[in-house]
């Protein structure tokens, strides 16, 4: 937009396509500072889940715990019994962390003005055989300081998007 408004002025040179020009260049900064500085729910979220696979792999509880929310539940499990469960997964000297992937928009469902579920594949570190990988939806919720944490999850298998009708697996280690 911005280069056919300046091929605009340069073509014609009025004071009325030179208006239009600044116009254009405003609204383009605009929107590039939007998109710089406004971090959309998803892409929240997405970073959140980001966060949490690093802290993983550095084995650091704490750093997980500040993106999951108070009011976590998980087959019955609140958010400090998940802590606990994680610290014992740490102990284990094989576990190398999680891997993600597959963070896409199409996996990306706005349930309210306060929910969000974001889709994506799981996996423990250096075990990427189609047995240990899971299709996992995180459901975040806006916490009272305005931030999303995760609040639930469900796994499922095999690790693709499931259908509406596909229940959610529980891993051992999560019972």
């Amino acid at each position: 937009m911005v280069l056919a408004l300046v091929a605009l002025w340069f073509r014609g040179g009025t004071r009325g396509d030179l208006f239009r020009l600044v116009a254009g260049i405003a609204i383009f900064i605009a929107v590039v500072l939007i998109d710089v500085f406004v971090e959309s729910p998803r892409e929240e979220s997405t970073r959140k889940m980001e966060e949490i696979r690093a802290a993983t792999k550095a084995k650091n509880v704490d750093d997980v715990a500040k993106h999951i929310s108070e009011s976590f539940k998980y087959e019955g499990t609140s958010k400090a019994h998940l802590l606990e469960k994680i610290r014992a997964v740490y102990q284990i000297p094989q576990f190398e962390g999680v891997d993600m992937t597959g963070f896409s928009r199409a996996d990306f469902q706005q349930v309210d003005i306060d929910t969000i579920k974001i889709g994506f594949e799981a996996w423990p570190a250096k075990y990427g055989l189609p047995e240990y990988r899971y299709y996992c939806w995180a459901t975040f919720v806006k916490d009272p300081d305005g931030q999303y944490r995760m609040r639930t999850f469900e796994l499922h298998q095999p690790a693709k998007r499931p259908s509406a009708d596909q229940k959610p697996v529980v891993p051992d280690q999560l019972k």
